[in-house]
Order: C-alpha cells, then structure tokens, then sequence
C-alpha cells in the first residue's frame, strides 16, 4: 500500500511540475536549434528539460532550474554520437572531458615562461559550442554582395578573446576572399545565452589568465561553412 502510495505521489508531483510549464523552441544561428521549456508564469524563465541539434543530431541535453542550467549537462560533436563533455552545473566541474575534442582551434597565452604550468581555455560544449558561436552568423552573410563583391569562396578567422572569468570579450573576424579583398569585422556575441558563450578559463600556474581562441573555416557565398582548419 506504500509503495502504490508512492508512486501515486510521484506521478502527481511529474503531472504538476508539467502543467506549470510550456514548450518552446528557438533557432540559435540558422543550424542549432534549441527545445525547453519556460515557466508559464514567466516565459523569459527556462525551466525543465533542454535539448540543442545540429543538422538533427543531439549536440547538448540537459535540464533548467529557475532559469539556470543544474546537475549534469551532456555535450556531443557536431556529427557523433558520442558524449565529449559532460558537465556538473551544481558543481561546477566536468565529469568527462574529451580532450581530443580540442585540437580543432588554436589557443593563444601571452606572456609565459617555460617553467609555467599552463591549461587552454575550454569551451563548456565543445567544438559545437564554437560551431554555433562562429557558422552562419548573419553579420558575414551578404559580404561577398557588399564588402567583398565578386568573391565566391571566404576564409574565415574567428579569433574570441576570452577574459580571466571566462567571458568573451571581444569577437574578431578576419574575412579574405578568393578576389584577395580582405575585411575585418568585430561580432556581437552578447545577444548570445551567457552560458553558450562561457568558457572555462586559461590557466596558468593556477591563475586564471586572458587568451584567445581561433578558429579558421571556409565559406561560399551562400554562407554554408564547407571546411574547417
């Protein structure tokens, strides 16, 4: 009898938890989309569970409380199906970190000394993390019509200075096209969710340090990112 109790409880508390919230679905950068729920209280508050894909598969899965990310959050590559990160939001701390996700961008530390003990920046996400910060941002479409007429193919060099909190201060990119016009261009990532531009910092010798992170790709005039160095 307690145990049927029990159950009845639970169920109870999932069907109320589900009336309080709604649906809702956004499109980050033209190729991550999310899925949440918000309060209906409150639509400007996540609440529940959380899912982003890129090109249909699941790159990030997880769960909102009073607006921000909890417990475990698990992250995938863009096209596997292998997790890369799995991230303790209550703890702050990863709990799986793969760390051959890694070696697609460039991490720049100034001013070091060869007896220094130095860790790159990480991206909580992973490089689909970068990806959605850096492909198909709608200030590089249109460049190869207006800044760079007659281009057909564009690299890209996205270089994001990270502060000692982890933030991204400033977002560089570097555009040349195949008509060796360049352009130099400074994106806005602050209409961006906090937690899709956070990073854990660069550290050395246990203090955390300002870097950079760069990442170059190539473009075709439709903007669709065809390679990534």
């Amino acid at each position: 009898m307690k145990r049927i109790l029990f159950i009845a409880l639970v169920l109870s508390s999932s069907f109320g938890y589900a009336q309080q919230t709604v649906k809702r679905s956004s499109d980050i950068n033209g190729i991550v989309f999310e899925k949440f729920t918000v309060l209906k209280t409150d639509k400007k508050i996540r609440q529940g569970e959380y899912t982003a894909t890129f090109h249909g598969n699941v790159i990030a899965h997880g769960n909102y409380t009073n607006g921000q990310r909890s417990g475990e959050w698990t992250f995938y590559a863009p096209r596997g199906k292998k997790p890369i990160q799995i991230f303790n939001y209550d703890q702050n701390k990863f709990t799986l970190l793969d760390s051959a996700d890694m070696r697609g961008p460039s991490y720049i530390i100034e001013t070091t000394n060869p007896a220094d003990i130095i860790s790159a920046p990480v991206k909580i996400g992973g490089s689909s993390g970068i990806f959605a910060l850096t492909t198909s941002r709608t200030e590089l479409r249109g460049l190869t019509r207006g800044e760079l007429p007659g281009a057909i193919k564009l690299i890209l060099k996205h270089t994001l200075v990270i502060s000692q909190t982890g933030q991204i201060v400033d977002h560089i990119v570097e555009v040349t096209g195949d008509n060796h016009m360049t352009k130099t261009l400074h994106l806005n990532d602050a209409t961006f969710d906090p937690e899709i531009t956070r990073f854990i910092p660069a550290m050395v010798n246990s203090q955390p340090v300002m870097s950079k992170v760069v990442i170059v790709t190539q473009s075709v005039t439709t903007g669709v990112i065809t390679k990534t160095y």
